[in-house]
């Protein structure tokens, strides 16, 4: 087996207006597997305005940092600039690492390095409090999961709610774009590959992950994810007038193609079906209001 005692581990957790679900995911990396004097909790603080700091101070252990600068990416960096790690462990504050993730992502991006791999992308598992009365949210996020498998072999980056990555990478390539509300983790990883360094995705290293609990949750992603895209030119702004012409309009055939889609087939019950198609109909136009918004010169949101 590959030796592990020469490396040393730095957990970065950007925060935002999330205590509860910080508390949680703390005590998850508390009980981590892998000893305690290998890793360091590194949580930085996006200008909170909930009672982010009572959390903290129940974890006297971890570096408390503070990003005044919007963006959860600003943040990361932050971490990234006083880590002590040579190896750079990414989660968010709403999600709940396995007790191996930190024993299993240090193995997996050890064993890999004689292939050049410095970059170790984990599953990231959705869960609901109740799959037999998910709320319409719960139902969409269910059937929207992360792909963190097919964004590895196809898009060239991992979702940095599950991301291990060498130092050294890091130092090379640059930090993420603090520009991005949306999509940093995107846009970083094709800039690695572009220089050459490859990125594997193992299914065992597991971080489960709330499905948003709230419409409003769900309508700020749409948002979000929007303006990342639209910052990246993933959406020109050709092609977002071109959406908006065509989405403000009543999506009778698009309806159409949901309600006989597998999508809905999967769904095993009538009010999913229903709460699915209520939420389709609302993000199609929150996300035509946001295009509308950047086109004429708006800010991403964060």
């Amino acid at each position: 087996m590959t030796s592990l005692k020469n490396h040393f581990l730095s957990v970065i957790i950007p925060v935002y207006n999330d205590a509860d679900n910080l508390a949680i995911c703390l005590e998850a990396i508390k009980n981590q597997t892998l000893d305690k004097s290998k890793f360091e909790i590194i949580v930085v603080d996006n200008a909170s305005t909930d009672n982010i700091q009572e959390i903290k101070d129940k974890y006297p252990d971890v570096i408390d940092l503070y990003e005044d600068k919007p963006g959860s990416y600003c943040a990361r960096n932050k971490g990234i600039m006083n880590a002590k790690g040579d190896i750079l462990a990414f989660t968010d504050a709403d999600c709940l690492p396995s007790k191996d993730w930190l024993e299993r992502g240090l193995l997996s991006i050890s064993q890999k390095a004689k292939d050049n791999i410095g970059v170790i992308a984990g599953e990231v598992s959705f869960f609901v409090d109740d799959k037999e009365n998910m709320t319409a949210v719960e139902v969409w996020e269910m059937i929207h999961k992360y792909h963190q498998e097919n964004y590895v072999k196809n898009y060239n980056f991992g979702l940095t709610a599950n991301l291990f990555v060498k130092k050294s990478i890091l130092d090379e390539v640059g930090l993420f774009n603090a520009e991005l509300k949306s999509a940093g983790d995107f846009e970083w990883g094709n800039r690695a590959h572009k220089k050459g360094f490859k990125f594997h995705y193992d299914k065992e290293l597991v971080v489960e992950h709330p499905a948003k609990g709230t419409v409003g949750q769900l309508i700020n992603k749409t948002r979000r994810l929007t303006g990342g895209k639209y910052m990246l030119g993933m959406i020109t702004k050709s092609q977002s007038i071109k959406k908006i012409f065509v989405d403000i309009l009543p999506p009778v055939v698009t309806l159409y193609r949901l309600i006989n889609s597998k999508e809905l087939s999967a769904l095993d019950k009538t009010d999913y079906k229903i709460k699915y198609t209520g939420l389709y109909l609302l993000l199609r136009y929150v996300t035509v209001y946001e295009l509308i918004r950047l086109v004429f010169g708006g800010e991403p949101r964060r």
